[in-house]
């Protein structure tokens, strides 16, 4: 049994992180440990009070508690806390549980993980959490993502029987200044087969152009089946309103160990529609395959009346690596639009070819 507490420490002044410069870490901490060895151990531990003060702002994680309980023949591990709430149950082993995730997905794309990487485990766990509002979180630890709306998780995963599944409900997330919602996804492995779905609402960023209104939401669903090394995937959405923004896109994924035992990729691109704005264009069939540290792209092309835009080359490190693109009629700003990139501001119509190296 220890206990502990710390004031006005500083991280950034012994090099232990390049943010918050000018803020200063305090925190309680009290942890009572029973046992032996980390497995059949009874374990308590409270933080509280774990504040980080700077010169403008104080963000202050009110109280974390902990608690692991071996009985005779399971675990359960608790979690008690402003953001987090939840426990896990079952017959695993602290040293296991990030086997069961790996070779749960090695049942379905082997090639991931290979079979020497992962270790057998004979895990047998469910488990439950809620997350509220983590804005105090991602700004104290600088965290991409933001649940800012109660939001739940629940999972199981039998090693013996092959079995996993994840399933969550997600009312609503900030990813950098992009906005979703309502997100439902489900995904089961059973045997050696993998099926996914996610389902979410895309909110408009607050300096979107105008037809990314407040009314605009865009609804996307994500369909996923996943065996023997390979991923299909259909991807649709649409805003329902006017102008039309919607799309219907097929991608096949396939993986592969080559020679060098590196991963090799193949995407096969089948053919869809994108409509954005109005205007309709049609994706044809084309593959993408990375392999060595080269990405090959093979008859990318999207076609809308008189204007299109085709890409074929590679992209590497070596010196005969190029990239072709074909260019006509091409509205650049309205092309960023389709694929969400904004990094110039950059507007006029392009009609030619490029050829890049060294890329």
């Amino acid at each position: 049994e220890f206990k502990m507490q710390v004031d006005s420490f500083n991280p950034f002044n012994l090099g232990l992180t390049n943010i918050h410069e000018d803020n200063y870490i305090s925190f309680r901490l009290s942890s009572k440990i029973t046992g032996n060895n980390p497995e059949n151990s009874n374990i308590n531990t409270i933080i509280n009070d774990f504040t980080l003060k700077g010169p403008k702002e104080e963000n202050k994680i009110r109280e974390f508690i902990l608690n692991a309980n071996a009985l005779e023949r399971k675990k359960i591990l608790t979690v008690t806390s402003d953001f987090i709430n939840g426990h896990l149950t079952g017959i695993y082993s602290y040293k296991t549980l990030a086997n069961s995730f790996k070779l749960a997905l090695q049942r379905v794309m082997p090639s991931l993980f290979p079979s020497y990487e992962v270790a057998a485990t004979a895990n047998d766990f469910s488990f439950d959490f809620v997350i509220n509002n983590t804005t105090t979180l991602t700004k104290i630890f600088n965290l991409p993502v933001t649940v800012n709306k109660m939001s739940l998780l629940h999972g199981s995963c039998n090693d013996l029987h092959k079995a996993f599944s994840l399933s969550g409900r997600l009312k609503g997330i900030d990813y950098g200044k992009r906005k979703y919602k309502h997100i439902n996804f489900s995904s089961k492995i059973d045997t050696t087969t993998n099926i996914n779905e996610i389902n979410l609402v895309r909110a408009p960023m607050p300096d979107d152009s105008k037809e990314f209104n407040a009314a605009n939401d865009i609804t996307i669903n994500i369909l996923a089946q996943a065996a023997n090394d390979s991923l299909s995937t259909n991807i649709k959405w649409n805003n329902l309103y006017i102008p039309t923004n919607k799309g219907d896109v097929k991608i096949d994924i396939a993986l592969a160990r080559n020679t060098e035992n590196n991963l090799d990729v193949t995407a096969l691109l089948h053919k869809g529609e994108i409509t954005q704005s109005d205007t309709t264009w049609q994706l044809s069939p084309g593959k993408v395959t990375s392999s060595n540290g080269t990405i090959n792209i093979d008859n990318f092309s999207l076609q809308s009346n008189s204007q299109h835009v085709q890409i074929d080359g590679n992209i590497g490190k070596l010196p005969e690596d190029s990239l072709n693109i074909d260019l006509r009629h091409i509205d650049m700003e309205y092309m960023f639009d389709i694929v969400d990139f904004h990094p110039v501001d950059l507007g006029g119509e392009v009609t030619g070819k490029i050829h890049a190296t060294s890329l």
